[in-house]
């Protein structure tokens, strides 16, 4: 994240905006069709120090420094969080190309910073929707929420199984880098 906010000559990076944008990583990780490959430490903000090719770095270098989990903490138990969606939901964890055709719809947006997709979730998940929002944008954009009402489980500060709050269909501002997971 940080490389990337650096060549961003467009936009001035802080810490909370590197910490929303591991949030996102995360998110858009979990919630993908497909194997979920975790890195060790991404979950506490794990760096390198740039180094682009640790192999034969030393554990200063490669080591994790756990402190970082208690400064991060809150990235850790957003991860904490996402990992028990994915868990909970076998829509996320679709098995043949069929399926993900036949459950996944990508949704059109006016902002191109934005993707988002419907799932027709398997009946086991216990919601017959899921609507899952990515918004790449550093700041908030506004979004169009299909018909109905949508619970929040996943949103820039919390992710998790339970409900966080209830958002109508309609126009939504959703804030920058950041995710949403509403269910219905």
């Amino acid at each position: 994240n940080t490389l990337a906010a650096q060549a961003d000559t467009g936009y001035t990076w802080t810490e909370a905006d590197l910490i929303r944008a591991q949030k996102l990583a995360g998110a858009i990780l979990m919630t993908a069709q497909g194997v979920a490959f975790l890195h060790g430490g991404q979950d506490f903000c794990r760096t390198k120090a740039f180094d682009g090719n640790s192999y034969a770095s030393p554990i200063s270098v490669n080591g994790f420094d756990y402190a970082r989990k208690a400064q991060y903490i809150e990235v850790f138990e957003y991860y904490k969080g996402l990992i028990a969606l994915r868990k909970a939901f076998s829509a996320f964890r679709l098995r043949t190309d069929d399926e993900i055709r036949e459950r996944v719809e990508i949704l059109t947006n006016k902002n191109r910073m934005v993707v988002s997709f419907l799932i027709k979730a398997p009946e086991s998940d216990g919601y017959g929707e899921i609507l899952v929002i990515y918004n790449g944008n550093p700041s908030a954009a506004e979004v169009e929420l299909p018909e109905g009402q949508w619970e929040v489980l996943v949103d820039d500060r919390n992710a998790g199984t339970e409900t966080l709050y209830i958002l109508e269909g309609g126009l939504a501002t959703m804030p920058g880098t950041t995710a949403w997971v509403l269910v219905r």
